[in-house]
């Protein structure tokens, strides 16, 4: 018999190095329930942390694990195999309440930290996925091992926090419970799968052996969906034992030479008295194992009750997989005959006949010597099947031993929550599966096998039936559990693995259904709502938890290959595309929840994730992202950030700058021509000075600067980081500042050319013909960068002659001094002396306004200069473009002649102002422009025709054009 003072863990090595010394490494390390397989990575996750000693004493009988806290985790477990048996405690109520520092008082009194740990995870993941160095199981298990370590985190900071918010915080955490129990899932049953559709075709045929443990042995080597059903069953094993770990604080049975203490005492107390009372016709009167069911009578009370609550312990422990210690605790409760009936379930094999050799590395490893499991295991499973169904046994002694032989009906009363149901299916069907291939190859070691009842093969176990049996359930619980949105991809993921097609290949109709799923909950309006009602928890932190872990399953399914991550030319299907789509989506639903965040410490992590996307949508979904950021910082920080995710950084900043413009309006400023000498008042032109200042204080209703004009012009920014992009610099702010110009908004096209480089047109032409071997096609950019330059300049000289023409001119003093006939000499004096000083500062006046005007006109003249090749419509950009510079050739053109008859006519030179008709006559481009808005010509011939009545008024010894009048000589 087992020897139950060995640890779990040791017992299990025993049975897996056994094998591992007779027969070749098996191709996937497994540990099973059969003793099969090799120890592998995941085996410290079954280590008896807590010693050989199980301690249950002290436990209370509201459940088998005695505990007294919250078991509704979440809305499946209420009723779960860990709650009170209705049948046998029909009276008992589990306390769910928690007490004030327990796992409900979360968040509270310290919310900050409970933000923090999210942080955290959020960050860990990004890790992970930033990681070149993780494979993609790897990046799997690190995500399961993150996942519970949070856990663990939220229990130890537990007791600082208040319990006002508890229902929010064990949602949270049951929420955490099934992300770690899927990560479990896709890194352990996953990998096999598709590590043995790789490897399958390395499979070598060799002879069966002749014990039981050998060939099924072989039945795992070659049966994958064998082999992944019974890493369900651990997974689901492993699930529960986190919950029984975390819940559990067991005590010792002391160790009992006899059980059954309290009905030995009373038939120790009833002979010693010599009589018989009432009970004793009730009460069994022998202490062997099978009294009760023999002689049909009960045991003391007490013990009944001892009874009842250590079968609950028993059976919770073979649920959770660990059968050694349920057969450990019986011998410490007195009972190692049950213990002992536990046993028969192990697989035979002689090792005196067939040894099995260690291999070398194996270190510290016991050698299991002599025969091994149960020869007769067919014999023991008739009898165990009969067991479980005999109504007059305790119900968890009942499921303790279906569980064993594979009995599906008596081990699903006992079952109450998905988990527990989809754990006895699958355990079911293993163990069928195992009991068929055993019964079908002749083994040496015994005769024909003992026929098993007809009931038992009835009801087949289909992968697919059992969750859709689930889904059916009349248990509420278990119905309800099967919707749940995680459970719901925990059943698809399964199901690719389990569910095999005729041709041995796992069911991609499995993935493609999980996808739809995703896509329907994150494209769903009411997503919060419907999580609500198909999970555990609900609200915008939970959306933004369960997108986080929907995201990287998304990433995970890519780097497997189970969805496509790019478009490529040959789809295999239409199913890839859509998967394609779908996968996108449910990334970028988690990409726009890190965007609302707006928080510094994600827009890292915003990069990353984007870059999961397809080409077209990077760019549109990073372009939402930085489109407000105003600091300049910021800007180059996550440029930087999309760089290094690999994101194409130039068409983003273009992309920018383009969504930008579009938003809003360009305000529309009809100003009064400023070239008119009437009366009518002049609104003069900003200085380049006053619009910088303007742009950079950004204040509401700056100097015709509106909200979105500031956006407009900040945008331009975005091209000037980086070298490469300041050809589409250029490009965009010449679109910038034709919109402007186009609105008669000259000051927003000034802080357009503030935002550029000086250098910018020079670097420009460089880096195009760098790029393109000719700068020839950018040739149309640079002019009309260069045009619309000049013609600022020209415009801001302007300004500065007209401020300083009005504004400053000296006042006073203009009569000369007074004649006071002598009267008062010192006050003819004081006047004549302000007559002269007057005279010096309009001297100084004058001159400076005639420099003024010279630099005006030289700047107009070259901005005339510029405009011809500016206005030489080249359709580039399209029709929009060409029609944008017409209209803007109709009306910049003439503003500048306009500005220039101003600054002549004001200066006193009107012959100079005529001349403007005869330059606009030879001059081919000026000809052209005004034939097409001959009111403009109109407008400007009136104000030459105004310089020539003022030459007739003025200047009578010349004609109206200016030129001298000749004198007739005397006959």
């Amino acid at each position: 018999m087992e020897d139950f003072n060995v640890s779990p863990a040791q017992q299990r090595t025993q049975y897996m190095s056994s094998y591992a010394r007779s027969a070749p490494r098996a191709a996937h390390p497994l540990r099973n329930a059969y003793g099969v397989g090799e120890v592998d990575s995941y085996m410290s996750h079954y280590e008896d942390t807590d010693g050989d000693d199980f301690n249950v004493s002290g436990l209370g009988s509201t459940n088998p694990f005695g505990f007294r806290g919250n078991t509704s985790i979440n809305n499946t477990q209420d009723n779960s195999i860990y709650g009170a048996d209705k049948e046998e405690d029909a009276g008992a109520e589990a306390d769910l309440s928690m007490m004030d520092t327990g796992i409900g008082g979360i968040v509270g009194r310290h919310p900050g930290s409970i933000h923090s740990l999210k942080a955290e995870l959020t960050s860990n993941f990004w890790s992970v996925l930033r990681d070149p160095r993780e494979t993609r199981f790897d990046s799997a298990e690190k995500l399961f091992n993150i996942v519970k370590d949070h856990i663990q985190e939220l229990g130890k900071r537990a007791p600082l926090l208040a319990k006002s918010k508890r229902d929010e915080v064990v949602r949270d955490i049951a929420r955490l419970k099934q992300e770690r129990n899927t990560w479990r899932l896709v890194f352990t049953v996953l990998r096999d799968r598709l590590d043995s559709s790789q490897e399958m075709d390395m499979m070598e045929d060799f002879d069966f052996s002749r014990t039981d443990k050998e060939v099924i042995a072989d039945l795992y080597r070659t049966d994958a969906q064998l082999r992944q059903s019974h890493l369900v069953v651990e997974w689901l094993e492993e699930s529960a034992g986190f919950e029984f770990d975390e819940f559990i604080d067991a005590a010792n049975y002391e160790s009992a030479d006899v059980c059954w203490r309290s009905t030995l005492d009373t038939l120790v107390s009833r002979r010693g008295k010599g009589r018989v009372d009432l009970d004793a016709r009730t009460t069994v009167c022998t202490l062997d194992p099978d009294a009760p069911l023999r002689t049909g009578t009960a045991l003391a009370e007490q013990d009944h009750e001892d009874e009842t609550r250590l079968m609950r312990k028993v059976f919770a422990l073979v649920r959770i997989g660990d059968v050694n210690r349920a057969q450990r605790l019986c011998a410490q409760a007195g009972q190692p005959w049950r213990a002992a009936t536990m046993e028969g379930w192990r697989l035979w094999h002689d090792h005196t006949a067939k040894p099995l050799i260690a291999d070398d590395d194996d270190e510290g490893v016991e050698v299991v010597r002599g025969h091994e499991g149960n020869a007769l295991r067919d014999v023991w499973k008739e009898n165990c099947l009969h067991l479980s169904n005999d109504e007059s046994i305790l119900l968890h002694e009942r499921a303790v031993y279906a569980a064993l032989c594979g009995n599906l009906g008596q081990l699903l009363r006992v079952c109450h929550s998905w988990e527990d149901a989809l754990w006895a299916h699958f355990r079911v069907l293993v163990d069928r599966t195992v009991d068929q291939r055993l019964r079908e190859v002749p083994i040496e070691h015994r005769g024909a096998p003992v026929a098993l009842p007809e009931w038992y093969n009835d009801t087949a176990v289909d992968p697919a039936g059992v969750f859709e049996e689930l889904q059916a359930s009349v248990m509420e619980s278990i119905a309800n559990g099967a919707n749940e949105a995680l459970h719901r991809i925990q059943a698809w993921v399964i199901l690719y693995c389990v569910d095999v097609a005729a041709d041995g290949s796992s069911q991609q109709k499995h993935i493609n259904a999980l996808m739809e799923y995703l896509h329907e909950l994150v494209t769903t309006p009411d997503f919060d709502v419907t999580l609500n009602t198909t999970t555990v928890g609900g609200g915008d932190a939970t959306v933004a938890e369960y997108l986080r872990l929907f995201a990287h399953l998304v990433i995970f399914f890519r780097d497997l290959g189970l969805i496509p991550r790019r478009e490529a030319p040959m789809m295999r299907n239409e199913n890839d595309r859509r998967n394609l789509l779908i996968g996108n989506d449910v990334v970028r639903a988690y990409v726009g929840r890190l965007i609302e965040e707006k928080s510094e410490t994600t827009y890292e992590y915003v990069a990353m994730y984007t870059a999961e996307l397809d080409p077209e949508s990077q760019i549109s979904c990073y372009t939402a992202f930085v489109c407000d950021f105003a600091d300049t910082a910021l800007r180059k920080q996550c440029l930087q950030y999309a760089e290094e995710a690999g994101l194409d950084v130039s068409q983003i900043t273009k992309s920018v700058v383009e969504t930008i413009r579009r938003q809003g309006t360009f305000v529309d400023r009809d100003d009064t021509m400023v070239g008119s000498v009437s009366t009518t008042p002049h609104r003069p032109v900003p200085t380049a000075a006053a619009a910088n200042q303007s742009f950079q204080t950004l204040g509401p209703g700056a100097v015709g600067l509106n909200e979105a004009d500031r956006k407009r012009i900040q945008s331009i920014e975005w091209l000037t980081f980086h070298r490469t992009d300041r050809p589409e610099a250029l490009m965009q702010s010449n679109h910038v500042m034709r919109e402007f110009l186009a609105a008669r908004n000259l000051e927003g096209a000034q802080a357009v050319l503030l935002k550029l480089p000086n250098d910018s047109d020079i670097v420009a032409e460089a880096v195009y013909a760098d790029k393109h071997g000719s700068a020839m096609p950018f040739a149309s950019v640079l002019a009309e960068h260069r045009g619309i330059r000049s013609y600022v300049e020209a415009n801001d000289a302007f300004d500065a002659w007209f401020r300083y023409a009005t504004e400053e001119r000296p006042t006073g003093g203009e009569g000369g001094p007074v004649d006071h006939t002598g009267t008062d000499v010192q006050r003819f004096l004081q006047s004549e002396a302000e007559h002269v000083a007057h005279e010096r500062r309009h001297a100084r006046w004058l001159e400076q306004c005639n420099r003024l005007a010279e630099d005006f006109d030289f700047k107009t003249k070259m901005a005339l200069v510029n405009a011809q090749p500016w206005f030489d419509i080249i359709d580039i950009d399209g029709d929009e473009r060409a029609e944008q510079l017409r209209a803007l050739r109709g009306q910049c053109v003439p503003q500048l002649l306009r500005n220039r008859h101003r600054v002549l006519h004001d200066s006193g030179l009107y012959s100079e102002c005529i001349q403007m008709a005869v330059h606009i006559a030879d001059d081919p481009f000026l000809v052209e422009v005004f034939t097409e808005c001959r009111d403009e010509l109109r407008a400007l011939l009136k104000l030459i025709r105004e310089s020539s009545l003022r030459i007739l008024e003025n200047q009578p010894q010349n004609d109206p054009f200016g030129f001298p009048i000749a004198q007739s000589e005397p006959m």
